[in-house]
C-alpha cells in the first residue's frame, strides 16, 4: 500500500511538472490563454494566426526554377530567330500551363505564339519577344527581320483589317479620305502600299485592298535611343534615333500635327528661315512636327545632316533619324499619330 501511494505521488509530480514546462497538451501558449481568461484581459494575437495569413499569399517562385525557365526561353528564341520551331515546345507549354503571371511564363507564351501557324498570333509573339532586351544581339536582329513579313501578314487578317474594293476614279489618297470619313480610320497611301504589297500608286477598279483597323503609333525610348512603329500591339519597324542634349527631349505623350516633305526650317539660334538645299539646313528630308504642348513647342521627328549624332544626345530636343529611315517612317505615319516617349526600355 505504501508503494502505491508513493507511485501516485510521483506521477502527480511528473504530470504537473510537465504542464509547467509545456510537455503536455497545456503548452506555454495555453497557459498564457488560461491566465488571460482568468484576469479578464483580451488575448494578444497569436503568431500562428499571422503565419496562417501569410500562407494564403502566393509563395515566390524558386530562383533555380526561374533560371532553368530562362535557359529554356533563350534556347527557344534562338531556334525561332533561326527560322526553326522550338524543340522544347512541351516545356514552354508546361510553363504557361502552371498559371503564374511572371516574366518567364509571359515569355514562354510569347515563344509559343511566335512559333504558331496563325499569322496574327505569330506577329504578336515575335513582337513580345523582341521587346525583351535580354536576348543575344544576333537573335534580336533576326527576330526584327522576321517581324517585317509577319507584321504584314498579321495586320492583313480579317479581324485586324477592313476590306475596300477600288472603284473607278479612286486613288490611294482618295481611298484614305474615304476610310477616314466612313470608318474613322487614319491611314496613309504608304500604309496601303505596304499592307497590300503595292510597288507604286497604280490601282485598278475592282481590286480589293485591305487597311488596318488598329492605329499606327510610335514609341521612343530615351534610354536605349530607339523609335518603334506599332500597329495596335504589333511591332512593325524599329529605327535608331538621336535625342536632345541635357534631357531636352521630354518624356510624355505627343501627337504628330505637321508631317512635311523638305519643310522650311527656322534656325532657333539665328532666327533665320532656311529652306531645303540651302547652307545650314539641318532637318533632313522629312519633318514630323508635334502638336504644340506647353513649353515643348517646336519639337518633332526629322532627318539630319549629322548622321554621326544618331544614338547620341546631341540635338536641341527633337528626335533625329537617318534620312533614309525618316523617309520610310513618313510613309507610315498619318496626321495625329500618337507618340509616346519614355525613359525606360519597355512599353
Amino acid at each position: 500500500m505504501r508503494n502505491v501511494v508513493m507511485l501516485v505521488i510521483l506521477a502527480a509530480i511528473v504530470y504537473f511538472g510537465g504542464r509547467q514546462l509545456g510537455l503536455f497538451s497545456c503548452s506555454a501558449e495555453g497557459a498564457r490563454a488560461d491566465s488571460a481568461e482568468a484576469s479578464g484581459e483580451e488575448e494578444a494575437p497569436r503568431l500562428l494566426e499571422v503565419q496562417d495569413e501569410k500562407e494564403d499569399a502566393p509563395a515566390p517562385e524558386p530562383r533555380a526554377a526561374d533560371e532553368a525557365g530562362w535557359t529554356d526561353i533563350q534556347a527557344a528564341v534562338h531556334e525561332i530567330a533561326s527560322g526553326r520551331t522550338p524543340m522544347n515546345g512541351a516545356r514552354l507549354a508546361s510553363m504557361v500551363a502552371r498559371g503564374a503571371k511572371g516574366r518567364i511564363e509571359k515569355l514562354a507564351d510569347a515563344a509559343l505564339a511566335a512559333s504558331s501557324e496563325d499569322a496574327l498570333r505569330r506577329w504578336q509573339g515575335l513582337s513580345r519577344l523582341y521587346e525583351e532586351i535580354g536576348f543575344p544581339t544576333e537573335d534580336r536582329a533576326n527576330l526584327l527581320r522576321a517581324i517585317g513579313p509577319a507584321a504584314k501578314k498579321g495586320a492583313s487578317v480579317a479581324e485586324q483589317s477592313v476590306e475596300y474594293q477600288v472603284v473607278a476614279g479612286d486613288s490611294l489618297v482618295k481611298i484614305c479620305g474615304k476610310l477616314r470619313q466612313n470608318q474613322e480610320l487614319r491611314v496613309t497611301p504608304g500604309i496601303l502600299r505596304w499592307l497590300n504589297g503595292l510597288s507604286g500608286d497604280l490601282i485598278r477598279a475592282g481590286q480589293v485592298l485591305r487597311a488596318p483597323r488598329q492605329p499606327v503609333w510610335l514609341w521612343i525610348s530615351r534610354s536605349i535611343f530607339v523609335l518603334r512603329v506599332y500597329i495596335g500591339d504589333g511591332l512593325v519597324a524599329e529605327y535608331p534615333v538621336g535625342l536632345g542634349k541635357d534631357d531636352k527631349t521630354p518624356a510624355g505623350k505627343f501627337r504628330i500635327k505637321d508631317p512635311m516633305v523638305k519643310a522650311p526650317w527656322l534656325n532657333p539660334e539665328t532666327g533665320k528661315l532656311v529652306h531645303f538645299g540651302e547652307p545650314g539646313y539641318a532637318i533632313g528630308t522629312r519633318w514630323l512636327g508635334f502638336e504644340a504642348q506647353g513649353p515643348h513647342a517646336g519639337l518633332g521627328i526629322h532627318g539630319t545632316d549629322e548622321p554621326a549624332s544618331i544614338g547620341k544626345a546631341e540635338s536641341r530636343g527633337c528626335i533625329r533619324l537617318l534620312n533614309a529611315h525618316v523617309e520610310e517612317l513618313y510613309e507610315l505615319v498619318p496626321q495625329w499619330t500618337e507618340v509616346t516617349i519614355v525613359e525606360g526600355n519597355r512599353k
